[in-house]
């Protein structure tokens, strides 16, 4: 969604100010099948592996973590590694403190000068407290999966 259909939405919802911005905690996690017979999750995963435990993956590598609280009205950067750029834009909260969030995943183009991959494209709405598991990225080795928490 761009900043005008954002500011158009916040417009005819009746919104006269934009809400305070939402805060948003994200690991971004490296999945592996390493024939391990027990999962393993290594060092900064302990808040997000409830979240992990029933992926088909028996290690798991956290490759980036951040907790920003990201303002409503534009769209907020984050890098993950080389390859991936996550863009995140807050669209509402509802009277139930769900947040509803726009996401947009690029892949670095190969070649100088060619655009990016988008990857992923949508929006998701959670309630504050829990969170939700996107995967299915390819890796060098395994698959990156998204976590996302509403704070």
């Amino acid at each position: 969604m761009g900043l005008l259909s954002l500011a158009i939405t916040l417009a005819l919802a009746g919104a006269n100010e934009i809400p305070a911005p939402a805060g948003l905690s994200f690991w971004a996690v490296q999945a592996v099948s390493e024939q391990r017979t027990e999962k393993y999750f290594g060092g900064g995963l302990e808040a997000v592996r409830d979240s992990l435990v029933d992926l088909p993956f028996d290690s798991f590598y956290l490759i980036t973590a951040t907790h920003q609280n990201i303002p409503f009205g534009r769209e907020s950067r984050i890098a993950i590694d080389k390859r991936y750029t996550l863009y995140v834009a807050p669209v509402a909260r509802d009277a139930e403190n769900r947040l509803t969030l726009g996401l947009r995943l690029e892949v670095q183009p190969q070649k100088p000068g060619d655009r990016p991959i988008i990857a992923l494209s949508t929006k998701v709405a959670f309630t504050s407290g829990k969170q939700i598991k996107l995967g299915g990225f390819r890796l060098d080795r395994g698959e990156l999966v998204l976590v996302l928490a509403g704070r």
